[in-house]
């Protein structure tokens, strides 16, 4: 098992649209599995905040595409690589969050099928692993508030 926290802050850095893989699963491509996303503070629509769902992704006949220019677990060879260095020089694709920049044709298709979600402290949604998401940034001012 495996857990891993995430704080969006006032920084800058913003994860766009991706699917978890090995950062956040220990475990193989194929494998099945539920993501259970929990907010720990509101994140209120109306200022910015979010979490958004690309409703169907799993599934869409494009998915191996953004598979590959996030380089997502799914693209690595069936034997793995040999080191660190081998996956640095030959995994696909240009990270987990730059679909908007690397393919801005999947980006208006994931946006097109978002479905966003204002959360409570407390709430938590549960999503098929492979279902592209990503967090809706908050304003500034907002953030500077509280």
């Amino acid at each position: 098992n495996r857990d891993v926290f995430l704080a969006k802050d006032r920084d800058e850095y913003i994860c766009g649209w991706h699917v978890d893989d090995y950062g956040f699963w220990p475990a193989t491509p194929p494998s099945p599995g539920v993501n259970a996303w929990i907010a720990l503070d509101d994140m209120p629509i109306e200022h910015g905040g979010g979490f958004a769902l690309a409703t169907g992704s799993h599934s869409a006949p494009w998915r191996m595409e953004a598979h590959r220019v996030t380089g997502a677990t799914t693209t690595f060879p069936i034997k793995g690589f040999q080191s660190a260095e081998d996956m640095i020089a030959n995994r696909t694709g240009a990270g987990t969050c730059n679909i908007k920049n690397t393919a801005p044709h999947l980006h208006e298709r994931l946006e097109e099928t978002k479905r966003v979600y204002e959360l409570k402290r407390g709430d938590v949604i549960f999503h098929a692993r492979w279902l592209f998401h990503r967090t809706v940034p908050m304003s500034r001012a907002f953030l500077r508030e509280h």
